[in-house]
């Protein structure tokens, strides 16, 4: 009898201090409404962002954290806005194939390889398939409440085409856009990316300073011909030698830092019909871009965040 109590007492003890134990590492990072980000949620996120982008390894830890949590309260708040109008975790054609394409280009040829990818750093394929289906359903939210104000000046386009010289310039090219409230700060913002470019590399800070959805993937872009670009962002590349990243240009939506990772000259006299359909597609996506950023900082604006 005496044997069963002491047994009951000590298995009572070390669950109070195995409990006390836990408790004491698990730290809220922040609230959203009523949803919480513990440490324990940031360390999963940076090892899902340290998965789809292994540069992030030689990012200081401190940014590190910041970085996943601005990730998890952009998830979340985004979560929130879609369930109002969409059920999620639905099985999902588009959505196979996007988590196709997003694991081909991390150079891994089938979901069998992708989940023993994924468990090296202690994820599972749901666990992607949740967080790239809030990205899929968010465009196309994003697209059915804005499709209607997206404006093209088709006769524009075809001016630009035409008038575009047979030779020219097209550029890899990597993002970091950021927001700013004055002139005074947008200097001071400008100063601070800049010696992070210097201090960690232009792909580590794009994840850190970058609002844009490519921050995920380090800022790239893609080839972009000149016919693509504004004048404006023209400007500022086009005397840029590979690896060179430009002065801060003002955008609609923000501030903009682009980096030359490849250039070369192409012959544009293609087919003018094609031509035209990409630019569209290229000026549609570009829009859409900028009306998801704008909603989201609204959405967010009116979220109850508490960062500790």
């Amino acid at each position: 009898m005496m044997k069963n109590i002491l047994t009951i007492f000590f298995i009572l003890f070390f669950s109070i201090k195995l409990n006390a134990q836990i408790k004491s590492e698990i730290n809220i990072i922040a609230k959203i409404n009523d949803e919480i980000i513990t440490n324990f949620d940031v360390e999963k996120e940076i090892n899902y962002l340290i998965a789809i982008n292994n540069q992030l390894q030689n990012v200081e830890l401190n940014e590190l954290k910041k970085f996943a949590k601005e990730s998890l309260i952009k998830e979340i708040i985004k979560k929130r806005e879609l369930l109002k109008y969409y059920a999620l975790n639905q099985e999902n054609d588009y959505l196979d194939n996007y988590i196709k394409n997003f694991y081909e280009k991390l150079q891994i040829n089938s979901k069998q390889e992708f989940e023993l990818y994924l468990s090296k750093y202690d994820l599972s394929f749901l666990d992607i398939k949740n967080k790239l289906e809030i990205e899929v359903v968010w465009n196309e939210y994003i697209y059915t409440k804005y499709k209607d104000q997206v404006n093209i000046d088709i006769e524009k386009i075809k001016k630009k085409i035409d008038n575009t010289k047979i030779i020219g310039n097209s550029y890899l090219l990597s993002e970091i856009l950021y927001l700013i409230k004055s002139k005074k700060e947008s200097e001071l913002k400008y100063q601070e990316i800049v010696n992070s470019i210097n201090e960690i590399g232009f792909i580590n800070t794009a994840s850190v300073y970058s609002v844009s959805d490519t921050s995920k993937y380090g800022g790239d872009i893609g080839w972009v011909n000149e016919r693509q670009l504004t004048k404006n962002i023209n400007e500022g590349i086009k005397e840029l030698n590979i690896g060179e990243v430009s002065k801060a240009i003002v955008v609609p939506g923000g501030v903009l830092i682009l980096k030359v990772n490849n250039k070369k000259k192409e012959d544009l006299n293609i087919d003018k019909d094609d031509a035209l359909k990409k630019q569209i597609a290229f000026e549609k996506n570009k829009q859409f871009n900028q009306f998801s950023l704008i909603y989201y900082n609204k959405i967010k604006f009116n979220a109850k965040v508490d960062e500790k």
